[in-house]
């Protein structure tokens, strides 16, 4: 019994001593399980950022602590209780249900460190979008910065525009008030239609006996018809067998231009008998300004390569005067051909056969062109025989005035005539068959034996200028005619006044020859280098202002410049010649072209600025850049080139 009992206190002792080192290591456990999962927390707290820290996770290390302190009570009463076997297993039980929820508070614990790591993580593709949100803002900001700019550019044609509207609404407030005055019109039309219907009516019962007359009549005209067909037929006949080939041109050989006018020759000092124009002028009691005369004079002397010198502007400024005055001054022949409405082709300039007469219907202009062709000896022309009396005057000079010559449209009646002018300048006119692309074919209507076609050839002693009066009831030019022409504008004058004269000058009596005006004429390589390269300078900044304008010229108009300076008269100061000669062909040849342009378009106010610069600044032609200023600032209507007062230049 001793043995059994000490046995079992042994073994009390044993249990009783494991009971203790379990409670002792569960203690330490615990211990080392709360100040590892102390330092966790430190560290997450330290990773996680201060917007991740919760109220619960502070609650958890409350739990944590007030356990800690209840273990440390646990293991007191566990040395005081280690006789207590069975308390000791439920306590240690109770410690495994413990360890368990520490388990679970582990695993919390990975859950939220995930959820820590899945924040960071989303933080940082936060970060990386934010970056390429800041560099898409800056691009947009500089496409804000293109934009601004963009818009600060378009305001002007913006403003523009505007202006336009506002154009647009008058116009517009116009043309209602206009459209009542249609409506009143139209109504008063109605009423006189109404009488021309009771008119008709009354007329219609007459009409059918008129109808049984007009039957007779056709009847009587058919027969008559074939009359007329077959007395043709023996006219032919008898006119081929008389040999009357002369009166078929007869009415070419009349003579337009009177050879008995003059007794002697001109000077061959161009400077002198431009002072006898400007003193004829004056004698006249006409005020023509110096710069107006020598640039229609210079106008004539380039006819080679711009074959019309054309006077523009309102009625009653001396547009007719000064080219009939000049020829009478200058010792030529003057022809004045009034341009009627009807006209609308080169027939109306030249005539036309008529078959039913036999012979051609010859114009002044045919009849003058023959006295002043040439080559009127010249066999295999179609001439046949002219009569004795006819006198060949090509030696001399004829000045051809086309007056109001945009009554009816110029392309219709003289554009191909024009363009046998232009192409004189290219041909070897001593080569006959080379020289027939220059001349006019006029159908003589020609018979057996006859010559079908005569030719005539217009040399440059025959010079054309035309006059445009501007209104309703007038036709523009085509470019093609204006890039052919100097256009000098006869402007409103400043001031209205009439001088009489005591005595009226009479016409030169001395003939300008041929001969003496090839004298005068240069070409453009007659500039000297120095001349020449200043004036092509200014010729291409020209050609650039027009270009921003979508309105270059090109080789023709250049040469005709170039032309035009080389020829312009002077007193020996070549440099102030060929300035003054710039800038009548920036007013003869560039200001017509901004015709219909807006001035309040920034890119047309852009170029009328820089005309101005270089018309003042360059050409010191300071009346031409005011006109120029004065059409730019004109604001609320279309272009309109209205030309230069030059006795406004003269009076300063």
């Amino acid at each position: 019994m001793p043995n059994i009992s000490l046995t079992t206190n042994v073994y009390a002792y044993i249990v009783s001593c494991m009971a203790t080192l379990v409670a002792i290591l569960t203690a330490i456990w615990a211990f080392v399980l709360q100040r590892r999962r102390a330092i966790e927390l430190d560290v997450l707290e330290q990773r996680i950022p201060a917007a991740a820290r919760y109220e619960h996770l502070q609650s958890l290390l409350a739990e944590a602590e007030a356990e800690w302190a209840a273990m440390k009570d646990q293991l007191a009463e566990a040395k005081a209780i280690i006789a207590e076997r069975d308390h000791a297993r439920k306590q240690l039980d109770e410690l495994l249900e413990r360890l368990r929820m520490l388990e679970a508070d582990r695993q919390q614990l990975q859950k939220l460190t995930a959820e820590l790591e899945d924040v960071q993580r989303r933080h940082a593709e936060e970060y990386e979008r934010h970056k390429e949100l800041r560099k898409e803002l800056e691009s947009a900001e500089f496409r804000v910065a293109k934009l601004q700019e963009e818009e600060q550019r378009l305001t002007p044609s913006v403003e523009g525009l505007r202006n336009q509207e506002k154009n647009l609404k008058i116009a517009v407030a116009s043309l209602e008030a206009e459209r009542a005055k249609l409506e009143q019109q139209v109504a008063s039309w109605r009423a006189q239609a109404a009488e021309a219907k009771q008119e008709a009516e009354r007329l219609k019962s007459s009409r059918d006996s008129l109808d049984k007359e007009v039957q007779t009549l056709w009847s009587s005209r058919e027969n008559l018809s074939g009359e007329v067909a077959d007395l043709k037929k023996q006219k032919s006949i008898l006119t081929v067998e008389a040999g009357k080939q002369p009166d078929r041109l007869a009415d070419l050989w009349q003579p337009v231009v009177n050879p008995a006018r003059f007794s002697g020759n001109m000077p061959e000092d161009e400077l002198v008998c431009l002072e006898k124009v400007g003193s004829y002028m004056r004698g006249l009691g006409l005020r023509f300004p110096d710069r107006v005369l020598k640039a229609f004079h210079t106008s004539l002397k380039v006819a080679d390569i711009s074959p019309l010198a054309v006077l523009a502007g309102i009625s009653g400024t001396g547009k007719s005067e000064l080219p009939r005055r000049y020829a009478e001054a200058m010792g030529m022949h003057f022809l004045n051909i009034a341009v009627q409405p009807r006209w609308d082709s080169p027939q109306d300039m030249f005539g036309f056969f008529n078959y039913m007469e036999g012979r051609y219907r010859a114009t002044e202009l045919a009849r003058a062109l023959v006295q002043m062709d040439p080559y009127y000896d010249e066999k295999g022309r179609g001439w046949g025989d002219y009569p004795g009396s006819y006198k060949n005057l090509s030696g001399e000079m004829l000045l051809v005035l086309l007056d109001e010559m945009n009554l009816a449209r110029v392309e219709y009646y003289f554009s191909e005539f024009l363009s046998r002018l232009e192409i004189r300048r290219g041909v070897n006119c001593e080569d006959r068959l080379e020289r027939r692309k220059a001349e006019i074919p006029l159908e003589v209507g020609g018979a057996a034996g006859i010559d079908s076609v005569l030719y005539l050839f217009t040399n440059t002693n025959v010079l054309f200028a035309g006059t445009m009066n501007e209104d309703e009831t007038t036709q523009t030019l085509s470019d093609k005619v204006v890039d052919r022409a100097n256009v000098l504008r006869f402007g409103k004058p400043s001031r209205l006044f009439c001088e009489q004269t005591s005595t009226t000058p009479a016409p030169s009596a001395k003939r300008m020859l041929y001969s003496t005006w090839q004298s005068w004429i240069r070409k453009d390589d007659r500039l000297q280098r120095a001349e020449s390269e200043q004036v092509n300078r200014w010729i291409e900044t020209l050609n650039g202002i027009m270009t921003d304008i979508r309105r270059p010229f090109a080789f023709r108009t250049h040469l005709a410049m170039r032309t035009y300076a080389a020829n312009y008269p002077d007193d020996g100061n070549r440099v102030e010649a060929i300035r003054l000669a710039m800038a009548d062909q920036i007013e003869q040849k560039i200001l017509p072209k901004f015709r219909g342009l807006d001035p309040n378009d920034g890119v047309v106010s852009d170029a009328l600025a820089s005309l101005v610069g270089l018309v003042n600044d360059e050409l010191k032609d300071e009346v031409l850049a005011e006109a120029i200023s004065q059409m730019r600032a004109v604001g609320e209507h279309l272009i309109s080139w209205q030309g230069v007062d030059r006795l406004k230049q003269e009076n300063h």
